[in-house]
């Protein structure tokens, strides 16, 4: 290990608490507000084409992520096995699985793509696609498919980064990333007058821009974790399997939640129309903000916990929690009062064909700004559990908050309270509020059934 890594790595190990999360999340807080401006002004050049090709987009895009599920549930639950292992300065067996965990993200992303792409005419009618959608977004959703393979390698790669805590790095790869994709956005659909599936090339390109300087970076003789993909004696079955098993129940529980969610968009078209799913998009895109800050925060969490159990720290690795939570809380009160003061111009950033469009949009706003402060407690506490390898915690967590706290209050609302598109959003914010409480009330009962009264040592025989 280089002297500025072994640095680095001491001062995540033994440095101020309250300091390490401010270094670690300020470069990912830059790109994240870089990545909401991005995501809100694409979002404004989309409400340019048509009513139709926003409903689509934001459709699609969540079964793209049910797609992008299994890329992402493998990137955080190996990332926590490379940080544990970098923690400890076990760099020979961090690296080896590094490399493990790359090749099984390369491999499942090739599956996913070749099963998916012919595939995709089932999926249509499993999740009820409606025929404007399919005609709309039907090629962006097999661009986005094959971007989520990108997605998944990339991924694997910012989380290695994220166990290193080398964060400054992940925040020039992704602005650069980001000023591709608006360039070619604003090409395609205002210079060259190209349709939506043009939105999703954009983003294919910027994602491709990021793999290869990964593994471009990555490859480096200088980087303490060098991926070598041709290098036999980096790719373990028994490393493979530990991967597998902790990650096991991440992808499980994004892939049922978001699986949910695409169900959850269509009985909301269903009950009432296609709009509904534009306004809770563009919605949600402004609230982002909120979001984008939190996450932030709880971005390395998991990684940061899981480098000072390695270092047999435990007692550190907690007192991360409490600081978390606490800026999280502070970070959400500020973004949500913003929103509040400015909501009325961000809103109005859009192109509406009418007041009734405008209407409702900000009526999901109302309950979308709410919930910045319920998902970021929830997030801290899912990180924790994350940290502590405790991975089932997500699975449990999002399925209740799936099954028990959306879809069933959705039907009762509408069916019952009889109650117009209000609903979805009202629907929303109970059931990140039952998320957030389901969540602490799990981190309280594994850290008094776990940690408290315990050493490293006792914690680790259990």
């Amino acid at each position: 290990m280089k002297s500025s890594d072994e640095k680095h790595r001491n001062f995540l190990l033994t440095g101020n608490v309250f300091k390490v999360i401010l270094v670690i999340a300020f470069p990912i807080l830059l790109y994240n507000l870089f990545g909401y401006l991005y995501v809100l002004i694409d979002a404004i050049l989309v409400s340019g084409i048509d009513d139709v090709s926003v409903s689509a987009v934001f459709y699609f895009n969540q079964i793209k992520n049910v797609i992008s599920s299994f890329g992402v549930g493998i990137a955080i639950g190996g990332s926590v096995l490379v940080a544990k292992e970098y923690g400890a300065n076990n760099l020979e067996r961090a690296r080896k699985i590094a490399n493990t965990l790359m090749k099984l993200a390369i491999t499942v992303s090739i599956l996913v793509i070749v099963i998916i792409i012919p595939t995709t005419p089932l999926i249509y009618k499993i999740t009820n696609t409606t025929s404007d959608l399919r005609e709309a977004g039907g090629m962006y959703f097999i661009v986005q498919v094959i971007s989520t393979g990108l997605i998944a390698v990339n991924n694997v790669y910012i989380g290695i980064e994220k166990a290193k805590g080398r964060t400054k790095h992940i925040f020039y790869l992704n602005i650069i990333s980001l000023i591709i994709k608006f360039i070619f956005t604003f090409l395609f659909l205002k210079v060259l007058n190209l349709g939506l599936t043009y939105v999703g090339i954009a983003t294919l390109i910027s994602q491709l821009f990021i793999m290869v300087s990964a593994f471009i970076f990555s490859s480096l003789k200088s980087n303490p974790l060098r991926i070598n993909l041709f290098e036999k004696q980096t790719l373990s079955r028994k490393i493979a399997k530990d991967i597998i098993l902790i990650s096991l129940p991440l992808v499980i529980s994004r892939f049922l939640f978001s699986f949910g969610k695409v169900i959850f968009n269509s009985l909301s078209i269903k009950y009432y129309d296609s709009s509904v799913i534009a306004a809770l998009g563009l919605a949600g895109t402004v609230g982002n903000f909120g979001h984008s800050l939190t996450t932030s925060v709880t971005d390395s969490e998991s990684s940061i916990i899981s480098q000072n159990l390695g270092n047999k720290n435990l007692k550190r690795a907690f007192k991360f929690v409490k600081v978390t939570f606490l800026i999280v809380v502070i970070v959400s009160i500020f973004s949500i009062s913003i929103l509040i003061m400015n909501q009325d111009f961000l809103i109005n950033l859009f192109n509406f064909d009418n007041i009734e469009n405008f209407a409702l949009v900000k009526t999901m706003f109302k309950y979308e700004v709410y919930s910045i402060l319920t998902c970021g407690i929830g997030e801290v506490c899912l990180g924790c559990l994350n940290g502590f390898r405790y991975t089932k915690a997500s699975l449990y967590v999002n399925l209740a908050r799936l099954f028990v706290f959306r879809l069933p209050v959705l039907y009762i609302l509408y069916k019952f309270f009889h109650y117009g598109p209000e609903a979805v959003g009202m629907t929303m914010l109970i059931s990140n509020i039952s998320f957030c409480l389901v969540a602490i009330l799990l981190v309280i009962i594994f850290y008094f059934k776990n940690i408290y009264k315990k050493d490293f040592q006792d914690y680790y025989s259990i």
